[in-house]
Order: structure tokens, then C-alpha cells, then sequence
């Protein structure tokens, strides 16, 4: 058995262990004896958390995949266009996910980062556990499994991780002479961390920046928590423009072209202009699924279940979960699936439910659509889900109908009284109002919005 190549893992500043890739594309994650024996350890994810059955048995077990990595660390990086502009771009194969990780290690989202150490900086026991010496030098991590040469520079100023499908960048906001600008990290420099995500215009999606704008605002009228948001000018953006992921997609259809950009609720900016790492995970994560099952890996009572039994805020998350879920019944988004939604650790030790991201009409762009992602109660049908399927979804969750039926209630009297005339004055393309507003009016008499 050789190993190719090794990683540090760090959660903030703290080793929590060693990936290794070894010869036909295994790879296995150790743990830290010292992460582990740590009581006050930050949580890497919520099945290492301290009141998370088996988790010693979790932590003292290398967590062992093939080609992919554990889908703690696989979640982290990117999918469809943007993995495979990566992987073109480094020259290595697709599904070699620890040659990604090693390329995108420092600026992955959440607190998580991948460092690139040699044999000799390897804890003894997994030396051991491999069977090798602190001899093997020459076991150096030249070709992954698939016969791919060494990884080389992506081209970007600073290589970042953002996890989805769709073109965005992890931008840093600065005050200039001439206005506001967003700028991408640069190399090495921690203090430069982007604490933006910017989504550039699509040739095949259009108007989707100002279609997600426009559909969180009116979330944030009904009380969806959300971060601080914006359509931002092409032209604001510095050092993107010539990157082969942003020409690859993008097309100057717009009298300026816009982008969205929406703060990073796992970044924190500090009085010292700072940005120190908030430490977040996803519910695929989670759920230890792969980015591919994040549409049938899990239903919205799961989600609940856990917020309910192992987060900071409990209940509270859970009526803003209940929230969340009709909103997006209402906005006509099929995509709120299992890396939609994400806990994030404030005090680095336990969980509470992040704001509200990727909210889009999706079916703008899919006439035919008329479902969304996870299961409520047994179905996913937009127009036949009713109160009586919150109800169940309530029971089936164990959580308290009485507190959520409220907050639904709620929803649907500001969605009533406010978002069309909300709507008429938000950026959204008219053709897309339209098809809104009569999705609304295809509502189950529960949530139909008149």
C-alpha cells in the first residue's frame, strides 16, 4: 500500500486530523488523538458533536472512500461547470477530489482548510497504521491514481471554494475613491478572505441575479432571516473579468450588466477590517450524502428533527425552518434541496440554523416544473400541499404544531398583503412577475396568494 500524498486538516486553528490518498484513489481521514480527547473541541461536523450518539466511534475510525472523499470534505467543493473548469484548468481528473481539496484547501467554505504537508510531519500512528517509515520520502505525490500530472495554477488570483452548481466568486468588499468594489482574495493573504459570494449574469439562466434579489426581499418581508444583499455592476467587480470560468458563462445581455452579491454568513467581519472564518456546513453534509443525492438523501422532517433536538436555538429554528419551506412553496423554487439549507457554529460548538440563501423562482426557467426538492409529508407537489401536510410534517418531526402553525399563518398573511405590491417594484424580469403571479394563483386555497 503506498501513500501518495498527505493533508492537514484544521477546523480554525485547532489539527482536527490527516487526510491520506493512497495507490488506486483510496483516501482515509484520521483523526487527532488530541481533537479527539479534546472537551472543549470545536465541532468538525455535527456527527463528531458531544451529544451526537456514537461519535468516539466516529472519531476513532479513519473515515475511509474511493476516488471521492467523505462527504463532509467532498461537500466542500465545487460541482457541474465550475468542477469541471477546475479540473480542465489543473489538469487532473474529474472525480480526484483530494487533488482538488489540496488546490482549494486554504479557501473552503466554513472554517475548514486542507494544508499540504510531507511524510515527515505525519503523526506516528497512521505512519504505522499504513505500514510504512518516515523513510518512504520518495512516495511523493507527483500523479494521482488516473495517471494525471502534477497539479498546476488555476489561473485564479486566489483559488476559493464555493459549493453548488451555479458561476459565483468569493469576493472581498472595499471602499475606494471611485465607490464600492468587490476584489478577489489574493494569494496567501488571510487578512484578504472574500466575505462576499458574487453570482455573475448567465447566458443560459437569464436575469437570474436580479430573479434571486428579487425573490429574497420578498422573503425577507415574511420574516425569512437573510443576509445583507445586492445587484452590484459588472463593473464593480475587479479581477474576474478575464478568468475562464466567468467568460465561459457569461454574456452582455444587460444595460449594465448585473451581478448579485450576498454576504457570507460564514465569514465575519471584524472592527480591524478583518475577516475571520465562521465555521458551516450544509445539511448534505449532515446527512453524510454526496452533492448527487442531495435531492433524495433526506426530507424536510429530517431537517427539523435535527435543528429540534441539537440546535443552540431549538424550536426557534425550527419555526424559522417552517417558514423557510412555505416561502419557497410560494416563490415557486424547486431547488431548496439538501445544500440549500446549513447550520453554522457561532460559538464553534453547536449548531444553529444559518440565513437564508439561493432562493430563485426557478420556475421561470422550467414551465413544466411543479415540485420542490425535498419531500413534506409525502409529496413534493407545489399545488397540492396544504396546511394538513405541514400539519403531518409537524407530527412525523415531533415537533410542536401549535408553534408552527402559527408562523405559517403568518407567511401567508404578509405574502397576501404585500408582495404583489412588493413585487411590481423589484428588478425581477416582467416575464418572470408573470409567471410568478400565476403560479400564486395555482396555489392549494391554503397558500394561494390574492
Amino acid at each position: 500500500m503506498n501513500a501518495l500524498d498527505f493533508l492537514e486538516i484544521r477546523l480554525h486553528e485547532q489539527t482536527v486530523g490527516y487526510l491520506v490518498s493512497l495507490s488506486q484513489g483510496q483516501n482515509r481521514l484520521y483523526f487527532s488523538p488530541d481533537y479527539i480527547h479534546d472537551e472543549n473541541r470545536a465541532t468538525f461536523s455535527l456527527t463528531t458533536h458531544k451529544n451526537f450518539a456514537n461519535h468516539q466511534k466516529l472519531l476513532s475510525t479513519p473515515w475511509v472512500r474511493w476516488q471521492r472523499l467523505h462527504p463532509v470534505l467532498s461537500n466542500l467543493l465545487p460541482e457541474g461547470t465550475l468542477r469541471k473548469l477546475l479540473a480542465q484548468s489543473l489538469k487532473v481528473h474529474i472525480d480526484n477530489e483530494f487533488l482538488l481539496l489540496k488546490h482549494l484547501g486554504q479557501d473552503l467554505p466554513g472554517a475548514i482548510t486542507a494544508i499540504p504537508i510531507n511524510i515527515q510531519q505525519v503523526p506516528n500512528f497512521i505512519i504505522h497504521h499504513l505500514g510504512l517509515t518516515k523513510d518512504d520520502v520518495n512516495i511523493a505525490p507527483q500523479q494521482d491514481s488516473h495517471g494525471d500530472i502534477p497539479i498546476k495554477d488555476s489561473g485564479l488570483s486566489h483559488p476559493f471554494s464555493l459549493a453548488g452548481v451555479q458561476t459565483k466568486f468569493s469576493m472581498r468588499q472595499v471602499m475606494t475613491h471611485t465607490g464600492e468594489r468587490f476584489t478577489l482574495p489574493l494569494v496567501g493573504q488571510e487578512s484578504t478572505l472574500g466575505n462576499w459570494i458574487v453570482k455573475t449574469p448567465s447566458q443560459s439562466h437569464p436575469f437570474v441575479p436580479e430573479n434571486e434579489y428579487s425573490m429574497m426581499r420578498l422573503a425577507e418581508l415574511a420574516k425569512i432571516e437573510i443576509p445583507p444583499i445586492k445587484l452590484t455592476p459588472i463593473s464593480s467587480l475587479t479581477g474576474i473579468a478575464d478568468t475562464t470560468i466567468f467568460n465561459d458563462d457569461m454574456v452582455d445581455i444587460y444595460n449594465p450588466p448585473l451581478a448579485y452579491a450576498i454576504r457570507r454568513f460564514d465569514r465575519q467581519t471584524l472592527a480591524d477590517g478583518s475577516v475571520r472564518r465562521v465555521h458551516s456546513e450544509d445539511f448534505a453534509q449532515i446527512l453524510v450524502k454526496y452533492p448527487h443525492e442531495k435531492y433524495n438523501g433526506g426530507n424536510y422532517a429530517s431537517l427539523a428533527k435535527i435543528l429540534y433536538q441539537f440546535s443552540e436555538h431549538g424550536l426557534s429554528d425550527v419555526n424559522q425552518l417552517a417558514r423557510r419551506i412555505l416561502v419557497n412553496i410560494l416563490i415557486a423554487n424547486g431547488d431548496a434541496h439538501l445544500k440549500n439549507w446549513s447550520v453554522i457554529y457561532k460559538d464553534g460548538i453547536n449548531p444553529v440554523l444559518s440565513s437564508a440563501y439561493d432562493l430563485v423562482s426557478t420556475k421561470v426557467y422550467l414551465p413544466n416544473e411543479t415540485s420542490f426538492s425535498l419531500n413534506l409529508d409525502s409529496t413534493k407537489h407545489w399545488y397540492q400541499v396544504n396546511m394538513a401536510h405541514f400539519e403531518h410534517w409537524a407530527k412525523k418531526a415531533d415537533v410542536p404544531w401549535r408553534s408552527v402553525k402559527p408562523q405559517l399563518i403568518e407567511v401567508m398573511q404578509i405574502a397576501r398583503d404585500t408582495w404583489k405590491g412588493a413585487l411590481d417594484d423589484l428588478p425581477m424580469a416582467q416575464i418572470h412577475k408573470e409567471i410568478l403571479t400565476k403560479h400564486w394563483a395555482m396555489l392549494d386555497n391554503d397558500f394561494r396568494v390574492v
